[in-house]
């Protein structure tokens, strides 16, 4: 049988026993009120627990999302970092290149002109027949250095005479003086006169024009006499010497040849 509950304060009887208070006169019936309290504590703890996994699942998703936002943000930045290295990489290589064009048209830009200056200097100075003046300018003045002075129409025949010019005032003096040569210097002066000898000047290759080739032969018979007269070859013996030695630079004889003529000529000289 079903426990009797009065109300402490009014007498009342209290039906359900779950009740927090009295029906009647509404004072507290503390056994219901504190189960009531209880089950509100409950309830609320598992208010807070579904609060909890919801938010939860809320931050784990809100997670997912800001590292997907991260990951094409960084995709980004990556692909702008890219960009930007490939843009500055073409960029320094095109300035580089502009750069080192601009350099060479001015320094092609700064021959010309130089060419110009120079070149016609030497040709007032080849319509003169200044020919010593002109191996002063081309061959042995410093202001040449470093400028393509074998551009100049008329350099291999200014060439060709520089050797014919040092052969008779250094090599000659050097004979009749009976000073002592070294074997090197001989083939360097004897490698000279097979330059006449051979007329190499006269090949099509050498870009002497007719008249050049007129005035350098008048100079091969003086170049003639001193390999005759002053070293005693013959002419037979230079042809035998381009077989005899079989080294032969562009049909002519080598230097290595002509020092082997010179060390010859020395030892027999003795």
């Amino acid at each position: 049988m079903p426990k009797m509950i009065y109300c402490a304060n009014c007498g009342a009887k209290i039906e359900d026993e779950h009740d927090a208070a009295c029906p009647h006169c509404g004072y507290i019936y503390e056994p219901g009120a504190e189960e009531q309290y209880m089950d509100s504590l409950e309830e609320m703890r598992k208010t807070l627990d579904e609060s909890d996994e919801a938010a939860v699942g809320e931050y784990r998703e809100d997670v997912k999302k800001n590292v997907r936002h991260l990951s094409k943000a960084m995709m980004i930045c990556v692909a702008a970092v890219l960009v930007l290295f490939i843009v500055v990489a073409v960029y320094n290589k095109y300035f580089s290149y502009s750069a080192k064009r601009d350099r060479q048209n001015a320094e092609e830009m700064s021959e010309m002109v130089w060419e110009h200056d120079y070149f016609g200097t030497m040709d007032e100075l080849y319509e003169a027949k200044d020919y010593d003046g002109l191996v002063d300018g081309l061959i042995l003045s410093e202001e040449v250095d470093g400028h393509n002075v074998w551009d100049y129409e008329h350099y291999e025949f200014v060439n060709t005479y520089s050797i014919y010019k040092e052969l008779l005032e250094d090599f000659v003096p050097a004979l009749d003086s009976n000073e002592q040569l070294l074997e090197i210097m001989l083939g360097d002066y004897i490698f000279d006169m097979n330059v006449f000898y051979f007329r190499q000047y006269a090949d099509e290759y050498a870009g002497c024009n007719e008249e050049e080739i007129a005035i350098l032969d008048g100079y091969r018979d003086e170049v003639m006499d001193i390999m005759h007269d002053k070293l005693g070859i013959s002419d037979d013996e230079m042809d035998a010497y381009l077989t005899e030695y079989n080294r032969v630079s562009e049909g002519y004889l080598s230097y290595s040849a002509c020092d082997e003529i010179a060390e010859k000529y020395l030892n027999e000289k003795q």
